[in-house]
């Protein structure tokens, strides 16, 4: 199963929904009224769970996390390691070492694999309280901003890591596939380096109603994404010294085996007329910043 296709499973309707519909009006209002009232049991639990876990003792947090991760541990071949400050499952898909992290104190999420990546850095933050402050002109203190956005919260900064090449490399529906994906995880940081992926989401483990299928679909969603950047031509290779979390990321002179150095025919940024935001001209037909008209 390709990319695509995994992202349409994760956020596709449930077997069970499928089913219904397909077994005939009587069965399917049963099945219904079935699936209503089980939703109602685990929104009940869900919000007892979000009121309550502030205030258990860090055991019981840890204990609660490690019966999740086993539970998807045990359909996911994978293992669960308990830390000093996290709960963690490892698992391995076709030698790819994944693992999904949650920390016991806020019960927050985040997502590591190992890959070599060939097709180039990508790095989407979300934040819907970033914004651009407005270029007074002739200000020649005003503080850079490099900001190419997706959406209104998503976006990346383009700083001569030919982001916006890297991301116009995969094809549209993937594209949105991944942002439509970190908009329901609550993504904050999506890092594509040279040899980690790195995934953080604001959305806690405890406040969801389906926690083991959450973290079973971040395991689905790395695999299938190192597996995209390991096999896609590379676009090219700025090379330079970035930092990521105060870790020096070195990219050399050569790009990877295999890849191209230039791509042709990549999505033209533009800049907004009015507060002089970078969009990406194909995502967008007005500003996320301002909600002027862009134009070429």
């Amino acid at each position: 199963m390709g990319f695509l296709d995994s992202l349409k499973t994760l956020l596709s309707p449930s077997k069970q929904e499928l089913v219904s519909a397909q077994a005939g009006p009587a069965a399917a209002r049963s099945t219904q009224r079935a699936t209503k009232k089980l939703a109602k049991k685990l929104e009940r639990e869900r919000a007892r769970r979000e009121r309550e876990f502030p205030d258990w003792e860090e055991d019981r947090r840890a204990e609660w996390v490690t019966r999740v991760f086993e539970t998807v541990a045990q359909q996911a071949q994978a293992r669960v390691i308990r830390r000093e400050d996290s709960v963690e499952v490892q698992a391995v898909d076709q030698g790819r070492q994944l693992r999904v992290c949650c920390g016991i104190s806020r019960g927050t999420l985040s997502c590591d694999a190992k890959l070599t990546n060939q097709l180039g850095m990508l790095m989407l933050q979300q934040n819907p309280e970033v914004r651009r402050p407005k270029v007074i002109e002739g200000d020649a203190f005003a503080p850079s901003d490099n900001r190419v956005f997706l959406t209104d919260a998503i976006y990346f900064e383009e700083n001569g890591m030919v982001q916006d090449r890297v991301f116009e490399a995969l094809e549209p529906e993937v594209r949105e596939a991944i942002v439509t994906f970190m908009m329901q995880y609550e993504i904050c940081l999506l890092a594509v380096l040279p040899e980690e992926l790195k995934i953080l989401s604001l959305a806690p483990l405890h406040t969801l109603s389906h926690p083991e299928d959450v973290s079973r679909n971040f395991l689905k969603f790395a695999a299938n994404l190192c597996a995209l950047f390991e096999t896609s031509p590379g676009v090219g290779w700025t090379p330079g010294v970035y930092f990521n979390e105060g870790e020096r990321v070195e990219i050399g002179q050569h790009a990877p085996a295999g890849s191209s150095a230039v791509m042709a025919n990549f999505t033209p940024t533009v800049t907004c007329d009015y507060c002089s935001s970078t969009v990406m001209l194909n995502m967008r037909s007005q500003c996320p910043n301002c909600g002027a008209p862009l134009s070429a």
